[in-house]
């Protein structure tokens, strides 16, 4: 496959064409979901670019196919990829619970109360800090 088909263009696509269509292409193809996949949508641009920029100069005869490093066509990896870690387990919050919980002690007026239920109700996600005095 030539670089430029793997790009979806024309063997005459001129540079801005060439850089539309793999922006277009870096979209959907991230290093870091498709390692081998950008290596070959990168290689094939370059290739391209490097073609396009050969015709233009003169030094190069228009071909549909230019040359392109082929090890990046080809897997080299042998292992097997990390698997991430699984994300924390969060606590399930019952937001009607919790609300009309919350709504009762701010309602009996004593906000030590209150702030020491609040703190002791921590998700995880929340920071450390002690919450803030109530006025």
């Amino acid at each position: 496959m030539s670089p430029f088909e793997l790009l979806g263009l024309a063997a005459d696509a001129d540079e801005r064409a060439i850089k539309r269509a793999y922006a277009q292409r870096l979209r959907a193809t991230r290093p870091e979901d498709d390692p081998q996949g950008f290596q070959r949508l990168h290689a094939a641009y370059q290739a391209a670019l490097q073609h396009c920029r050969a015709c233009m100069t003169g030094e190069l005869a228009a071909s549909p196919d230019p040359p392109m490093d082929r090890s990046v066509l080809v897997p080299t990896r042998s292992e097997p990829l990390p698997v991430a870690p699984e994300p924390p387990t969060l606590p399930h919050i019952d937001p009607d619970a919790f609300c009309t919980a919350a709504f009762e002690l701010a309602a009996a007026g004593d906000a030590p109360a209150l702030q020491a239920w609040l703190a002791g109700r921590s998700c995880g996600r929340c920071s450390a800090r002690p919450a803030p005095a109530m006025p």
